[in-house]
Parts: C-alpha cells; sequence; structure tokens
C-alpha cells in the first residue's frame, strides 16, 4: 500500500497537469511534450490510486491533443481501457468520452473492428442517456471508423443519422457538421460519385472557414484536393494544398504536414513530375514520422516511393521501397492498400525481368481487390494488374 506521502505527491502532480493540460494550443503542446514523461507517469501512478479517480480521468482526456499529435496513441489506448474498466457505474457521461477517444485512438491505429465495437458501446451508451447530441458523436464517429473500413454505404448512413441528429438541435457542434459532411463526401469520392463528393467537401470547407480551428481546415483543405485530383483538377488541387501549407507553416503539426506533403506528391505523380513527386514524399518521409508509431503513413510513403522510382526506372530503389510498403501494409486491416502494394512490387519485378515471380503476386491482389467491388479504385486496379499479369505469362512464353 502506497504511504500518504507518495498518494499526495502523485495526486498533488496530477493537479498540476490538470491545470496545465486544461488548453492545450500548439504552443502548450510543444511546451509538454518535452516533459511528457512526467505528465505519463503521473497518469499511471493515479490509475492505481482509487482518490485520484475524477482528477487522472480528466487529465487522461485533456492530454489526448498531444498523444494525437505526437502519435503516442499506442501509448495512451491502455490508460483509456484502465480508465474505463475502473470508471464507476454512475459516472456514464464520463465513460461515453472515454469510449470515444478510445475508438477514435482504436482507429487511427488500424484497430478498425476494435474501434467499431468501441463506438457501438458509445452508441449503446447515448442512447440510455437520453443524449441526442451524444448520439450523433457516435454516429459520426461510426461513419467514420466504416469509412476506414471501405464500407462506404454504412459510413454515409452513419454520418447522415448524424447530420439528421444536429439539424434538429439548437447550438449544435458546428465542427461535428462539418466533419460528418466531410465523411459522406469521402465516402461518395470512393465510389467514384465525384459530383456528389465535390458538393459536401465544398460544405465541409465552408463550414471549416467559419470556425476558429486552422488543423480542421487544413484537413478539409487536404480532403477537397484529393477529390479535385480525382476530377483531373489539378491546379485548383495545387492550390488548395498551397493555402493549407500557408496555414501549416508556422505550426509543428508535423502529421499534417505529412498529410499535405503525400496529397502535394500524388498531385505531381499524375502530372508525370516524378522528380517533384519523389520529393514531396522524400520530405514527407521524414525521421520524425520513421520514428513515430504511424505505420500507417510510413506504408503509404514507402509504396508512393517506390512508385515513382519505378516512373524513373529505378528498379533496384524501387523494389526495396515496395517491399517495405507490402510489409508494413500486412500488419494493418487496410487490404486494398495491400493489393496496391503487391501489384505494384509486381509491376517492378517484371520490370527488372522476374516475370516468374510477379505472377504470383498480381494474383494476390486480384483476389484482394474482389472484396472491394464498390470501390472505384479497386476496378482500376484491377483492370492494370490484369493487365499485367496478362503480359507476365505472354513474357513468359516468349
Amino acid at each position: 500500500m502506497p504511504s500518504p506521502e507518495f498518494t499526495n505527491s502523485i495526486v498533488a502532480g496530477l493537479e498540476y497537469w490538470r491545470e496545465r493540460t486544461r488548453d492545450m494550443n500548439d504552443q502548450v503542446i510543444a511546451q509538454i511534450d518535452g516533459r511528457r514523461q512526467n505528465l505519463f507517469r503521473a497518469v499511471h501512478f493515479g490509475l492505481e490510486l482509487e482518490t485520484a479517480w475524477p482528477v487522472v480521468a480528466e487529465v487522461a482526456l485533456q492530454t489526448v491533443p498531444l498523444v494525437n499529435r505526437r502519435m503516442y496513441r499506442a501509448e495512451w489506448i491502455p490508460v483509456l481501457e484502465g480508465l474505463l474498466a475502473r470508471c464507476p457505474a454512475e459516472d456514464r457521461s464520463l465513460k461515453f468520452d472515454l469510449l470515444i477517444q478510445l475508438g477514435r485512438m482504436q482507429r487511427l491505429e488500424r484497430q478498425l473492428e476494435q474501434a467499431t465495437r468501441t463506438h457501438q458501446a458509445a452508441e449503446a451508451l447515448a442512447r440510455e442517456l437520453g443524449d441526442e447530441a451524444a448520439l450523433a458523436r457516435a454516429y459520426y464517429n461510426l461513419g467514420r471508423g466504416y469509412y476506414d473500413r471501405h464500407q462506404y454505404e454504412e459510413a454515409e448512413r452513419y454520418c447522415q443519422a448524424a447530420l439528421d441528429i444536429l439539424d434538429d438541435l439548437e447550438n449544435a457542434d458546428q465542427s461535428l457538421i462539418a466533419w460528418s459532411l466531410n465523411t459522406i463526401g469521402l465516402a461518395f469520392g470512393a465510389q467514384g460519385d465525384l459530383d456528389k463528393a465535390k458538393y459536401y467537401l465544398a460544405r465541409n470547407v465552408a463550414i471549416m472557414l467559419t470556425l476558429d480551428d486552422p488543423t480542421g481546415l487544413v484537413r478539409a483543405l487536404i480532403d477537397q484536393s484529393h477529390n479535385l485530383l480525382l476530377y483531373d483538377e489539378l491546379d485548383e488541387a495545387i492550390a488548395c494544398l498551397l493555402e493549407a501549407e500557408d496555414l501549416l507553416a508556422p505550426t509543428d503539426n508535423e502529421l499534417d504536414k505529412t498529410m499535405l506533403g503525400i496529397n502535394l506528391g500524388s498531385i505531381y505523380f499524375r502530372q508525370g513530375e516524378w522528380l517533384l513527386a519523389e520529393e514531396a514524399f522524400r520530405q514527407s518521409y521524414s525521421p520524425y514520422l520513421r520514428q513515430s508509431g504511424n505505420l500507417h503513413y510510413q506504408a503509404y510513403l514507402a509504396t508512393y516511393l517506390g512508385n515513382v522510382l519505378l516512373k524513373q526506372e529505378r528498379f533496384v530503389e524501387a523494389e526495396a521501397y515496395m517491399r517495405q510498403g507490402v510489409t508494413l501494409w500486412r500488419q494493418m486491416n487496410d487490404d486494398l492498400s495491400l493489393a496496391n502494394a503487391v501489384g505494384s512490387l509486381g509491376e517492378v519485378l517484371v520490370a527488372q525481368g522476374d516475370a516468374a515471380a510477379a505472377i504470383p503476386l498480381f494474383d494476390e491482389a486480384l483476389v484482394l481487390l474482389k472484396r472491394f467491388q464498390e470501390h472505384s479504385r479497386a476496378k482500376g486496379l484491377q483492370e492494370l494488374f490484369e493487365d499485367e499479369r496478362k503480359k507476365a505469362k505472354e513474357g513468359l512464353n516468349e
């Protein structure tokens, strides 16, 4: 049993961090990050103290912006799980907040099925509470999770349900409205309905422009640029990214700078500007990202770099990056992206004259793609890899 002196010191430390994390703006996040081990220790010790419960829960939730910005989610998921296990039965509103944040971190860590279950629990709790605003939050988070699982009709249905509730609420959360519109737009874009995607994403940007949320606006512009890229409206897409770049320049928000670089590189790739695309991808594949736990962006960038190096006929480098991408995608729950990486590796091997090794990769990619018939990108990849497989077979038979 800890001594009263030790207990008092932990509670005092938590009280300090409760005040310190109350307003987590960019400057505070940067200052706290250097001392995060002290903060994390206080929370971990506080989890074991029954008397510290209300303070440790508040500190843990207030620390979420730092955890997400710096990608410490793998460390924080067990903290939120521990808090949920200890949450008093009567404190249902706090339990709801913990479920929402836990599910969001699980989703961002690509624990997609766990995230869905967590947000379903949040939905059930919101219904028990009779809290329509909470139910809208649960619906949005479920919708976003289904989008990440490539279940686009479900994503649209849940986010529209969130919007239906928010339309009837006084003083509805405008940010939640914007993110629901965003997810619906992305879902339509993924299914090839670019006009509807453009409509919803434009509404998202319009709302974000009215809010004091630079990060939200940056992400809205990045998503809008992605949809414009699908339209081949490349100049407009670049304009969105340059506006986002101006907003990001004075910040140390490395996560969103990575997202921006990926999208900018994709536009240069579409334009056939291989060197510019490579430069954008390499800048995004920064030491910060490589040292982080964000395997998702690491996998994207390894695959993108492999493809742009293939276009430049730098086959040995391309193969190394593509194999790294395949290895990373196999660790995550995203078979569509895995199919792209596996098939692209097959293209690299064909370019090096190894058609025999490439054919099983094309076969694997095509099997994976059969699960995503509603996805416009999957249809394009299926046609590409079927054509590449046919050429590889012909090359073997010559």
